[in-house]
């Protein structure tokens, strides 16, 4: 409705939760698989973090294979996607993002 901003972090509606949590009490590997994804996003739940975290993973596993390792390289990938990302992800957001993609294990070398 255009009232959210970049910084607003995103929250499950409470009625979706409980029919979510009882649907996944019977599938033990989508949970663990949310377990890790809520893991990997703490602290990055705005649009911003998401979109942040999914481009520099994106970067790394699919535009410079480099950037599974540096995350200069990481920074320079984002910076070169194209214009808008550039301006709007600063090289030490997606230092952090990286550090925590990295930490977490979510870089996997092809």
């Amino acid at each position: 409705d255009g009232t959210n901003k970049p910084q607003t972090p995103l929250e499950v509606m409470p009625e979706a939760l409980a029919e979510a949590e009882e649907f996944l009490s019977s599938s033990a590997p989508t949970l663990a698989r949310l377990e890790r994804v809520a893991e990997l996003i703490d602290g990055f739940e705005t649009p911003y973090g998401m979109e942040l975290l999914s481009t520099v993973h994106w970067v790394a596993m699919h535009d410079d294979t480099r950037a599974i390792v540096d995350s200069k390289a990481a920074a320079d990938a984002v910076a070169e996607w194209n214009e808008r990302k550039k301006q709007m992800f600063k090289p030490e957001h997606v230092e952090m993002a990286w550090t925590r993609l990295k930490a977490q294990g979510w870089f996997v070398m092809p």
